[in-house]
């Protein structure tokens, strides 16, 4: 997008005739773009050629206390705070008309008071800060007093007045808020963490923090949601080209196809045209006569028949355009949600690990390092136990070839009890089977195991203290495959409030030790790349009932591909 804006300043100031005004409008507008594209040092320098190209007009000095502004703002965002006062100070003596500039002059003002703030001149940058606050409300910017407000709570800070620094960063977060303005909110919970790290208050700074981190990962979604979308009216904008250009090479094939037949049939009616001829004048040989007859027939078959061939031949690459494109949809939705499963699960603690870290560099108190580094150990084991889910889902969904058989059910079953001995005897569960109608199901046996294993374990590990688990597996047949169904008279789950959490990773619903919040989504990963699905009915305190289809594959090889 910054490119494509480059590209047509750069147009526009290749355009002859241009005015002295709109020559340093184009320029203006070119140091804005490097400074958006990250090359604030090439912008800085592009500002101070722009002094040289001022309009010869009656404002001139206005154009030059807007460039001056601009060079104070690019050196605070440097930083060099000395050159920022600098041309911040030159901006307000050249003219008091900011009308070229949103805001007025409230950036200079607000760039002389952080000046002041370093140097310990908390009154004067007071002053400087509340002469922004006016310009702004003058201009009616109110939305930008959040950024004001923080660099006063910093003063505030370094002054010692507590009650002030509460009071800016809480009206910094309400108008942010009003505003629906992130980056600022974000900031202020910068602005709240430094100062809370300065006072030594770490257990407020470690909640800060995950605050701060929660609203990085909104902010995140919001920018990886914007850059899907982008992908996806891109994907779509090529599948639409690819489309148009399979259509094209179809229409050309069809025109070939046509000019074929256009000369089969020039030729047939000039066959025809001669035959009939040689009729006319050999109408006695009977036998002349009749062999024209035939050769015209065979010609007619023989030109049906290679209709009938381009036909076929045309709707069986139709058919394999649209099988390429399902598939192509499917691999870049399985990408999209292996994507969303990463970002989401590994952002957050990387930016508590790094934090961590600071913390545990910055602090002397020995027993403060230790409380910081079990928070360590904790965040770094949890970061492991995610990465190995992750990978052991990615194996699932990268397995090219499954071995295929037929699996006894009941044989299945005494397999996963006997793998649950202690658990069903410790807890005195009864395990009751059904497979009358479907006793054989044709599947991976490594991956049917493991569905059956992690339901039944589920339900001896969440099952009710108030009775005996009972447990029910019953196999029945569909109209495209088979129905495993598991339900037992547990805990139970509230899916009114979990319903849609229920089989994403880390996510557990009862305080059980070993719960880990990965089973039910290794589960879907197994059933989903099987071509099945999986849902659940709940009643909390009553028990759950797991539902599990898959197609019927007893008439297909005994290999087959995933994905």
């Amino acid at each position: 997008m910054y490119d494509s804006a480059q590209q047509v300043v750069m147009d526009y100031l290749s355009k002859p005739d241009l005015t002295d005004i709109e020559k340093f409008t184009g320029y203006y507008l070119y140091s804005e773009v490097l400074k958006a594209i990250g090359r604030p040092a090439a912008a800085l320098v592009e500002l101070q050629k722009l002094k040289e190209r001022l309009p010869n007009v009656v404002e001139k000095p206005l154009y030059a206390s807007l460039v001056q502004g601009k060079l104070a703002e690019g050196y605070f965002n440097i930083p060099d705070y000395e050159k920022a006062s600098l041309y911040a100070s030159e901006s307000l003596l050249l003219s008091p008309d900011t009308s070229l500039r949103a805001g007025g002059h409230a950036v200079n003002y607000s760039i002389l008071g952080y000046s002041d703030f370093l140097r310990n001149k908390y009154q004067s940058a007071l002053d400087y800060f509340e002469n922004a606050l006016r310009v702004y409300d003058r201009y009616g910017e109110t939305c930008e007093f959040p950024l004001v407000y923080l660099k006063m709570a910093q003063v505030y800070n370094a002054m010692g007045k507590r009650r002030e620094v509460e009071s800016f960063i809480s009206q910094s977060f309400h108008i942010s808020d009003s505003c629906k303005i992130d980056s600022y909110k974000e900031l202020a919970h910068l602005t709240l963490l430094d100062i809370q790290k300065e006072k030594g208050e770490y257990r407020k700074a470690l909640e800060t923090l995950e605050k701060l981190s929660e609203l990085k990962i909104t902010l995140a979604d919001l920018r990886q949601q914007q850059s899907l979308n982008a992908l996806e009216i891109e994907f779509d904008a090529r599948l639409a080209e690819q489309e148009n250009s399979n259509l094209r090479d179809i229409n050309r094939k069809n025109e070939e196809i046509l000019a074929k037949q256009r000369l089969a049939l020039y030729t047939a009616l000039g066959a025809i045209a001669i035959l009939l001829l040689f009729t006319m004048l050999l109408i006695r040989v009977s036998r002349q006569k009749e062999k024209a007859r035939s050769s015209i027939t065979l010609l007619n078959a023989q030109l049906e028949k290679k209709v009938d061939d381009r036909t076929k031949h045309l709707r069986e690459a139709t058919q394999k355009l649209q099988e390429n494109s399902e598939k192509l949809a499917i691999q870049n939705k399985q990408f999209v949600d292996f994507f969303n499963i990463i970002s989401h699960n590994f952002r957050a603690p990387l930016a508590n690990l790094t934090m961590l870290v600071k913390f545990i560099e910055r602090s002397n108190d020995i027993s403060e390092k230790k409380l910081l580094i079990d928070s360590l150990k904790q965040v770094s084991a949890n970061l492991t136990d995610t990465c190995n889910e992750l990978l052991e889902s990615m194996q699932i969904m990268q397995d090219s070839e499954i071995p295929y058989i037929a699996n006894d059910m009941t044989e299945l079953i005494t397999k996963i009890r006997s793998g649950l001995q202690m658990e069903i005897v410790e807890s005195r569960a009864e395990i009751h089977m059904d497979f009358t109608t479907v006793p054989i199901i044709y599947a991976p046996p490594k991956y049917l195991e493991s569905i059956l294993f992690n339901l039944i374990s589920n339900a001896l590990k969440y099952r009710s203290p108030q009775r005996i688990p009972e447990i029910m597996v019953v196999t029945s047949p569909t109209h495209t495959g088979v129905r495993l169904t598991v339900s037992d008279n547990g805990l139970g789950i509230d899916l009114g409030k979990h319903g849609n959490e229920i089989f994403k990773i880390r996510k557990t619903f009862h305080n059980h030790p070993e719960a880990k919040g990965f089973g039910l989504f290794l589960t879907k990963t197994q059933v989903e790349s099987l071509g099945g699905r999986i849902w659940v009915e709940s009643i909390p305190g009553e028990g759950s009932t797991f539902f599990v289809e898959i197609d019927d594959q007893k008439n297909k090889k005994q290999e087959f591909k995933i994905g």
